[in-house]
C-alpha cells in the first residue's frame, strides 16, 4: 500500500513548496523516532517486569534457605546441649569418694561425650552463595543488599570462630584421650583408663574444664549465628 505521507511530498515537491515539504518530512521522521521510542519503552518494560518476577521468586526461595539455616543452627544448639548434659557429670564424680554402679556408667557416658561436638551447617541454597560473595540478585535491591553484607560479615565471622575454637577442642581432646585411653572402634574395646589416676589428676581436671568451656563457646557462636539469620530473615519478610 502506498504510503499518503509519500504521495504528499511528492505532490509538494512538484509543485515547489520546499517549506512544507520539508515540514511533512520532518513530521514522519519525528513519526518514526517516537514510534522507535514507545518500542523501546515497552521493551524495557517487559525486562523490568521479568526481573521483578525473578527478583520475587528468588526472596521467596532465600527466605526458605535461612528458614532452614536457622532450624540447622537450632538443631546444633540443642544436640550440644545434649552432650554437656552427659559430660557435666564427669566433674561431678572426680569429685565422689563413694559412688554406685550407675554412677560410674554415667561417668563413662559422660567421657565418650566430653570430646564431640556439633557445628551447624548454614551453607544452605541461595544463603550459602551470599554467604560465599554472590550478590548478584540481592544486588538489584540496596536495603537488601547492604543488608545481605551486614548479615554475611556477622556469621563469617562467628563461623571462623568456631572454627578455631574446634581446634582448640580438638587439641585438648589429645591430651584428654591420653588419660582416658582411645579404644578400639574396629574390635569394640572400650577405652581403658585409670580412674584413680583421673580423680587425682588436676591436669585431667583441667583439661576437662577446658573442652567444657570450649564447647560453651560453640554454643554461644551458634546463638548468635542464629540471631543474625533472624534479624535478616525479618527484613526479607517486608518483601
Amino acid at each position: 500500500m502506498k504510503s499518503p505521507f509519500r504521495s504528499l511530498r511528492q505532490t509538494l515537491f512538484k509543485e515547489g513548496k520546499l517549506l512544507r515539504y520539508l515540514g511533512y518530512a520532518v513530521g514522519e521522521i519525528a513519526l518514526i523516532i517516537i514510534g522507535i521510542m514507545l518500542a523501546l519503552q515497552l521493551n524495557n518494560w517487559n525486562e523490568d517486569r521479568k526481573s521483578q518476577a525473578e527478583f520475587d521468586v528468588y526472596i521467596v526461595q532465600l527466605r526458605e534457605d535461612v528458614q532452614a539455616a536457622i532450624q540447622d543452627v537450632e538443631r546444633s544448639i540443642t544436640i550440644m546441649e545434649g552432650f554437656m548434659q552427659r559430660s557435666d557429670f564427669v566433674l561431678t564424680f572426680l569429685e565422689q569418694t563413694d559412688f554406685e554402679p550407675d554412677d560410674l556408667a554415667r561417668f563413662e557416658n559422660g567421657l565418650s561425650a566430653l570430646s564431640i561436638y556439633n557445628k551447624p551447617q548454614v551453607y544452605v541454597g541461595l544463603l550459602g552463595q551470599i554467604l560465599n560473595g554472590n550478590m548478584d540478585v540481592i544486588g538489584r535491591n540496596p536495603f537488601l543488599a547492604k543488608k545481605a553484607l551486614e548479615m554475611e560479615s556477622w556469621v563469617e565471622s562467628r563461623l571462623s570462630n568456631q572454627e578455631n575454637v574446634s581446634s582448640q577442642i580438638n587439641i585438648a581432646s589429645d591430651r584428654f584421650n591420653k588419660f582416658r585411653g582411645r579404644g578400639s572402634v574396629s574390635t569394640g574395646r572400650a577405652p581403658v583408663y585409670d580412674l584413680k589416676e583421673l580423680k587425682t589428676s588436676s591436669e585431667f581436671k583441667y583439661t576437662v574444664q577446658t573442652i567444657d568451656s570450649r564447647k560453651i563457646n560453640l554454643m554461644e557462636f551458634s546463638r548468635q549465628i542464629a540471631e543474625s539469620l533472624e534479624d535478616f530473615l525479618a527484613v526479607l519478610e517486608e518483601y
